[in-house]
């Protein structure tokens, strides 16, 4: 493959070539995910693809459009690297990176990331002003 786009193409050969040499017993089982001796099935965001191993290959089950590659390469990851969490009754708190900062200026505008993957089946922002403070929330992003 060559290289257009360092940005989205360098991270997804990196984890392309790692999926390689993934051990699909042991990430399912991990992860969750079905595998049926050929294909991984994963659900992300209410829509279900099937990544063939261990040569990567992706399609979508409803033959909508294969996601973008940044997106493909966090599925990677989820294979990779998650485990599952079984619900317990409680919301899990994640980790931000260690580099995000946050900070309280007037007009000051937070972004926060994860430290890593994370599959949910709901997100629940909790958000406590100050008193007499007022927070808004300016955009979320999904992917």
């Amino acid at each position: 493959m060559q290289i257009e786009n360092h940005k989205e193409e360098v991270p997804f050969a990196h984890y392309e070539q790692l999926f390689r040499g993934l051990d699909p017993a042991e990430a399912s089982s991990r992860t969750g995910a079905k595998w049926d001796g050929k294909e991984f099935y994963v659900n992300l965001l209410g829509r279900e693809f099937a990544i063939s191993h261990p040569a990567y290959a992706i399609r979508a089950l409803d033959e909508g459009n294969l996601p973008p590659l940044p997106t493909q390469t966090f599925l990677l990851r989820y294979l990779l690297e998650s485990k599952t969490a079984s619900w317990a009754g409680e919301w899990k708190t994640f980790e931000p990176y260690t580099t995000d900062r946050f900070g309280i200026e007037k007009d000051q505008f937070n972004m926060v990331h994860p430290s890593g993957p994370v599959m949910a089946e709901a997100l629940r922002l909790n958000i406590v002003p100050k008193p007499d403070k007022a927070v808004g929330i300016l955009e979320v992003v999904i992917e």
